[in-house]
């Protein structure tokens, strides 16, 4: 069983939209912080409009492999204003995370590994 702070450390990763795969993969960082069935965090990616990046606080959960959290970003842009939703699985050697994104209409997968 993974516990929280087994996923103490740097990720790395990429999100992608189920309606646009022309859209491609969005690479991203992450700083995962876990005590006792809780996830913190910060997440760093591209700015959607190619105009440098953007930071976004994470706080969500982990119970047995199954991890949930909500991103909310720190930009005043208008690009992110709302919260995005994860619900993903951990890998049996705790090393992969993967399942799907949600934000108003829009969804994908999205998947990240640790220590990369």
């Amino acid at each position: 069983m993974v516990q929280a702070s087994d996923l103490n450390g740097l990720w790395t990763g990429q999100f992608s939209y189920f309606a646009s795969e022309d859209l491609g993969q969005w690479p991203f960082k992450a700083r995962l912080v876990g005590k006792e069935g809780r996830l913190s965090g910060l997440v760093i990616e591209p700015h959607v409009h190619g105009n440098g990046e953007v930071k976004a606080d994470l706080e969500g959960t982990i119970e047995g492999s199954k991890v949930s959290f909500v991103k909310r970003y720190q930009s005043t842009s208008n690009d992110y204003t709302r919260p995005v939703s994860y619900e993903g699985q951990v890998s049996e050697d705790g090393k992969t995370i993967a399942g799907t994104w949600t934000h108003s209409d829009s969804s994908g997968p999205f998947e990240m590994t640790f220590g990369k």
